[in-house]
């Protein structure tokens, strides 16, 4: 299933509402402030967009916790249909998935907490080195 397909599938209301979580990741995600992640390692330009980096790994399972909190099969259909219909290599797909099914865990089970409690418990997931950082870290699992 296509990303399209899966977003229409979930309806409307939670294709739209998985797009603002999208968003709301990827605003967030330099906000983040953990060792490896810290601010100055190059991640404060404005025109650097977290890929296969602790930041990317952060925003895919916080979209995902996010998502997983109002549904967490829709979040799994949404975000597993936009990573498979990736074309990027299976490492950088494998990683992606991964810190997705981590967010769903996290948002599933906090279904009542805040933005910045879900942030907060994502962030502990990279801090303790539970989410998958680079395509590298994917290739040995």
């Amino acid at each position: 299933m296509g990303k399209y397909e899966a977003a229409l599938r979930a309806g409307p209301l939670n294709g739209l509402a998985a797009w603002g979580d999208s968003r709301t990741a990827s605003a967030v995600a330099p906000e983040l402030n953990v060792p490896e992640c810290a601010p100055g390692n190059g991640y404060a330009r404005a025109n650097k967009r977290p890929h296969n980096d602790c930041r990317d790994a952060f925003r895919h399972a916080y979209w995902s916790a996010l998502m997983a909190q109002r549904d967490e099969e829709d979040a799994a259909m949404l975000g597993d249909a936009y990573e498979r219909s990736s074309k990027g290599p299976y490492a950088e797909v494998y990683m992606d998935l991964y810190n997705n099914r981590v967010g769903r865990r996290i948002g599933s089970a906090n279904k009542d907490a805040s933005g910045e409690q879900i942030f907060d418990l994502v962030a502990d997931e990279l801090e303790k080195r539970r989410l998958i950082t680079s395509p590298f870290q994917a290739l040995k699992r």
